[in-house]
C-alpha cells in the first residue's frame, strides 16, 4: 500500500480549480520522500557534500539539496531524473 504526503497550501489569491475556493493540493509519493534519505546515505558513503550535489544535479545551491534530505521539498522535473541518475551511478 503507497503512503502520501498531503500538503494545502491556501495562497492569498488562490481560487483552487475552477475558481471553486478550494485550495490547491499537492501530493508526494512516500517514494519521492524516500529520495531524500537515500541522497543523505549516498552522500555519507561517497563523503560528498551538499554543494557538490546541488552542482552535479543542477540544483541552486546546498540548501535545495538540504531541503530534500529533510522532506521538506522534493525534486522535481530534470533534477529529479538527474538525483536519480546520481544515485543509480549513471551520472
Amino acid at each position: 500500500m503507497a503512503r502520501e504526503l498531503v500538503i494545502t497550501v491556501p495562497l492569498p489569491d488562490d481560487e483552487g480549480r475552477r475558481g471553486a475556493r478550494q485550495p490547491k493540493v499537492h501530493r508526494f509519493r512516500s517514494y519521492w520522500l524516500a529520495l531524500g534519505q537515500q541522497l543523505r546515505d549516498f552522500r555519507a558513503r561517497y563523503s560528498l557534500t551538499q554543494a557538490e550535489v546541488a552542482r552535479a544535479i543542477g540544483a541552486a545551491d546546498a540548501s535545495t539539496v538540504a531541503q530534500w534530505e529533510s522532506g521538506v521539498n522534493v525534486p522535481e522535473g530534470l533534477r529529479r531524473e538527474h538525483l536519480i541518475e546520481l544515485l543509480h551511478g549513471q551520472r
